[in-house]
């Protein structure tokens, strides 16, 4: 995972106890809109980690 895909996450758990975030926010936050940041945040999701050893 990489540091944007960390910010991602942690913004998003940040948020969680909220809901959504605002478009605003994810707009001055990462710079895109909010159905870019729900397709970015799937796709981290669909992918899982990839710093856990097997098994």
């Amino acid at each position: 995972m990489d540091s944007f895909d960390a910010a991602i996450l942690e913004f998003a758990r940040r948020w969680s106890p909220f809901g959504e975030p605002r478009s605003e926010d994810v707009l001055v936050e990462f710079g895109m809109t909010t159905d870019r940041y729900d397709e970015h945040l799937t796709r981290i999701h669909d992918e899982g980690p990839r710093d856990l050893p097997a098994g």
